[in-house]
């Protein structure tokens, strides 16, 4: 997760932050995952959502 955080932070194009975002949501629909790996990807989008959040916000 922290080499993921580390590539969110370092991305400052919101559509290739949004594209990852969709990527990760239309996976959670997979029913091999478990909880576990289903909340680690809630987190991953949150981690997108704060980060275009905050790109949008300085421009």
């Amino acid at each position: 997760m922290i080499g993921f955080s580390a590539e969110i932070k370092a991305t400052t194009d919101v559509g290739s932050l949004l594209r990852e975002k969709t990527k990760i949501k239309d996976s959670v629909t997979n029913p091999q995952l478990n909880w576990n790996s289903r909340m680690e990807m809630y987190k991953k989008v949150q981690m997108i959502n704060r980060r275009i959040a905050e790109l949008k916000s300085h421009k």
